[in-house]
């Protein structure tokens, strides 16, 4: 439930999923260029550099409604 399922318009009320991602990236690739000290990072056994994030989503409780984006 998100926002005391307040309806937004068209779209109507809104369910919030909250979760936990990990990934892994690999430092040496021109995309993670800016990411300071990622060289600095321990590595696991294929090289890559391990992290965990969190994650919320909203998503229209009636996914028809939605903007399919």
């Amino acid at each position: 439930v998100f926002a005391d399922d307040h309806p937004f318009g068209d779209t109507g009320p809104y369910d919030r999923l909250r979760g936990r991602v990990h990934l892994a990236v690999d430092p040496d690739a021109p995309a993670q260029a800016g990411v300071v000290d990622l060289d600095k990072a321990p590595r696991n056994g294929e090289g890559l550099v391990e992290f965990a994030a969190d994650l919320v989503m909203l998503l229209p409780r009636d996914a028809s409604r939605g903007n399919r984006r």
